[in-house]
């Protein structure tokens, strides 16, 4: 017998509870926990992108911009409608501000070490980034 789409989709409700507690971590400034629910999440349910998003959040506050830049490409990459301004999940204006970010980090590097590869092809992230925010955020 078959399994239908929704038998194999995740509980909402367990999802949405256990983001809420992540995010209520985060805002206690308690980010090792939040990061172990937020990795439990990830492995748990790889295609929802709360958990990503979150991950990207609490980076940002462990000031780890480019490893938060690949958080968020996930979680844009697995539901769009973070870039969407008519979706309540609308995260544009934060994912722009942290793309810059790790625009500078990476600038910063590669003005360290030049031929640091690695830093090149973060930057080919970021502009994958700003192209998917620019066009979701429309302008």
């Amino acid at each position: 017998m078959r399994s239908t789409a929704a038998e194999l989709s995740p509980s909402n409700d367990e999802i949405d509870s256990k983001a809420k507690l992540a995010r209520n971590l985060l805002n206690s400034d308690s980010p090792g926990k939040a990061e172990g629910l937020l990795r439990e999440l990830i492995q748990t349910y790889p295609y929802e992108g709360e958990p990503h998003m979150l991950m990207g959040d609490m980076l940002m506050r462990k000031q780890e911009p480019i490893n938060a830049m690949h958080e968020y490409k996930e979680a844009i990459d697995l539901n769009i409608d973070y870039l969407d301004k008519k979706t309540p999940l609308f995260q544009g204006k934060k994912l722009k501000i942290a793309v810059g970010e790790a625009l500078a980090e990476i600038d910063r590097r590669i003005k360290q070490n030049p031929e640091d590869e690695s830093m090149k092809n973060e930057k080919r992230t970021i502009y994958y980034l700003y192209r998917k925010i620019a066009g979701g955020c429309g302008g």
